[in-house]
Parts: structure tokens; C-alpha cells; sequence
């Protein structure tokens, strides 16, 4: 019986260290600096051959890599039947023409000449004050509140108020919470002065104009957003706070998966903040592996559109076609990757199990030869 006890405990303490593996290990704000479900802008500059030059453009296309925002140079003339040109002509654009395209197909027009083209994608498209302050700190910073003066300066202040109400509430909760934070969230008032300068950030969350009354949106991980803009009575009824806790909640505490993997804003995500990022949380989100077992996660439901129906694909324009991609060839896809990591623990512990079996069947052989 003693024999039967320790073989017990071993397979016991085999299994719990292999079972975490299984288990998730991540908070949704942990998710939100991932890469899967990105959504993707592309910066369009259509001409008639005339302006911007080859290697101004090919310059911009590198900075793909550290964003989430693609390139693409079109003449008027000899491209008149792609999409994209297409569609800024039923938009009344006429060549030259720069602009920002969302995945909903929403157009963004960017002021300037082509000669300063470099300028305006490096300093209003990939960057602005906000977005800047969020690869600074998002690595270390819970989430960001960006509280959106509206016209009724009384509602403003009193939104305001409320938001860091739900903030302080929110910091009291941290310690709870599955993993550690250093940095409550960060409230960010943007007043109607500052509407020109985060121009491409409130375009892409559909906020176009000053509306009456304040809005609030939260920003997490690699510029994700938590649902939708929200409004002044939203505000009132304390949803900010509810969001901020969906934030920091376990990955499978049953919320709904959808709310993992929010709307991004354009921003640009290098080097130094990769770096920093998976220093301060103890692993790399870019990793293949990483990103395989998130995928098993946020598989668990399909995910098409965020909770509050804003959607991540073109409706109606094909970016392989506008670019010109080839996309006939088979691509190894992560969900491939993350089944045969699975199957592999599967083996791993039918293995366990196997021996544990047969030191039974041993322990017991072994007793009755004694016996004898």
C-alpha cells in the first residue's frame, strides 16, 4: 500500500506541473498587445505619375514592419480600375490625392503637398501626442482613459470627474487582480483645441467631429479599444470602470472572447517598444509559440467582430487586389501551429499515464512475488 501511495503522489505531482501548460496564463490586457486580429490601415497616395518619388514610397513601406499601417502608390490612369482608386473617385477626390483608408473603408484626407509626403506620414499618420505617450508607458500603464471634451463645459467637467472616479476605483481592484500592473490607468483629457492634432486617432474611432456631450475611450495593449467610444450617459452609468476591469481579467475567467480583441488605432510599434514590453511582462507576445497558444484561446469562439459590432476586414475592397498580391499559394496558418503544440501535450500525457499504469502493474507483480 505504501508502494501504491508514493506512485499516487508522483503522478499527481507530474500532472500539475504539466497541466499548467494547458491552462491560460494571460490577461486579456496581456492579449490586447498581440498582433492577432490586427486591424490594418493603408496610407494611399494616387497621382498621375507626375509627383511622389519611387524611393520617398519605398522608404514608407518599411515602416509596415513596425506598424500597423501599409503603403500603396497608385496612378490615376494606369490603376484606374482598382479599388481603392474607384472608390476615391465616388468619394469626389480628384488626383493628387493623399489620404488614409480605414478597414471599413472610411477615407481620412490628409492636408499637404506630395512633396512633403515623408512629413505627413511620419508626423500625423504613424504619430501624435497621445500615441506617442502610449509607446512610452504602455508597458509599465494599466490602460488609458481618453476623456473627449464635447460643447457643454458642464458636462465636460463632470465626465472628467467620473472618469477618475472609475480610475481610483479601478486601482483599488489591481491587487486582485491575476497579474500585476505597476501603473494605474491614465486619464488623457483631449479638449476641442487638441482635435487637430489627434485628427488620425479620432478618425479612426469614427469620432470625426465635436459632438454636444463628452465621450470616453479606453485604450489598452497595443492601442486596442475596449468596446466603443463611449457616451455621457454610458459615462454616468459606470461603464468605464466595467470595461477597465474586463481588462484585467483572466483570459478564460468566461468573458466573452470577442472583447479580446478590440479595434486598434494606427500607431507605429517598433523595436524599443517590443523590447521593453516583453521585459516587463517576463515573455515575448511576437513569439510564434505565444501567439499559438493565444490563438487557442480566442479560438474557443469565433471571433468576427468586437462586442460592440465594429468589424476588422475591408467590406468591400480586396487588398491583395489593390495590392497586387498574389494570394492563390497556401499559407501555413498559426492555427496549424497551435494543434500540433496541443496533440503534442495530448501525447506527453497519455504517456504520463502510461507509466504511472504500469508502475502499478509493476508495484503490485512485485508485492505478490513477496507474498509467495
Amino acid at each position: 500500500m505504501r508502494y501504491l501511495s508514493k506512485a499516487i503522489i508522483l503522478f499527481i505531482l507530474i500532472v500539475g506541473v504539466s497541466f499548467p501548460s494547458l491552462a491560460c496564463r494571460f490577461t486579456v490586457r496581456e492579449i490586447g498587445f498581440s498582433t492577432l486580429s490586427q486591424t490594418n490601415y493603408t496610407f494611399v497616395v494616387i497621382d498621375n505619375g507626375k509627383g511622389s518619388s519611387k524611393a520617398t514610397l519605398k522608404t514608407l513601406q518599411a515602416y509596415k514592419k513596425d506598424s500597423n499601417i501599409g503603403v500603396i502608390h497608385l496612378n490615376e490612369g494606369r490603376d484606374q480600375h482598382n479599388p481603392i482608386v474607384q472608390l476615391a473617385k465616388r468619394k469626389g477626390l480628384t488626383s493628387p490625392s493623399i489620404f488614409l483608408l480605414s478597414p471599413d473603408n472610411r477615407l481620412c484626407l490628409l492636408k499637404g503637398e506630395e512633396q512633403n509626403i515623408k512629413r505627413i506620414f511620419t508626423e500625423t499618420v504613424l504619430d501624435s501626442p497621445f500615441r506617442k505617450k502610449l509607446r512610452e508607458d504602455t508597458e509599465t500603464t494599466f490602460a488609458y482613459v481618453i476623456s473627449i471634451d464635447g460643447l457643454d463645459q458642464r458636462k465636460n467637467k463632470k465626465a472628467l470627474k467620473l472618469v477618475d472616479a472609475a480610475c481610483q476605483q479601478l486601482k483599488e481592484l489591481m491587487p486582485l487582480m491575476p497579474k500585476e500592473v505597476k501603473c494605474a490607468p491614465i486619464v488623457i483629457r483631449l479638449t476641442k483645441d487638441d482635435f487637430e492634432k489627434e485628427k488620425v486617432l479620432l478618425w479612426s474611432l469614427g469620432l470625426d467631429t465635436i459632438s454636444e456631450e463628452p465621450r470616453a475611450i479606453i485604450v489598452y495593449g497595443r492601442g486596442r479599444v475596449m468596446g466603443n467610444a463611449l457616451n455621457y450617459q454610458q459615462i454616468e452609468d459606470s461603464l468605464v470602470y466595467r470595461y477597465l476591469s474586463m481588462i484585467g481579467a483572466d483570459c478564460e475567467c468566461g468573458l466573452d472572447r470577442k472583447w479580446m480583441l478590440g479595434l486598434q488605432i494606427p500607431m507605429v510599434w517598433d523595436v524599443d517598444c517590443r523590447q521593453s514590453l516583453a521585459a516587463e511582462l517576463g515573455f515575448d507576445v511576437d513569439n510564434p509559440s505565444i501567439l499559438a497558444e493565444m490563438s487557442r484561446i480566442i479560438s474557443k469562439e469565433q471571433v468576427e467582430e468586437n462586442a460592440q459590432g465594429v468589424g476588422y476586414g475591408l467590406e468591400s475592397i480586396d487588398l491583395n487586389e489593390a495590392f497586387g498580391i498574389d494570394d492563390s499559394k497556401p499559407k501555413i496558418e498559426l492555427v496549424e501551429e497551435e494543434n500540433s503544440i496541443f496533440q503534442l501535450k495530448i501525447i506527453l500525457l497519455s504517456l504520463l499515464l502510461l507509466i504511472f499504469v504500469s508502475g502499478i502493474v509493476s508495484i503490485i507483480i512485485i508485492r505478490k512475488k513477496k507474498s509467495q
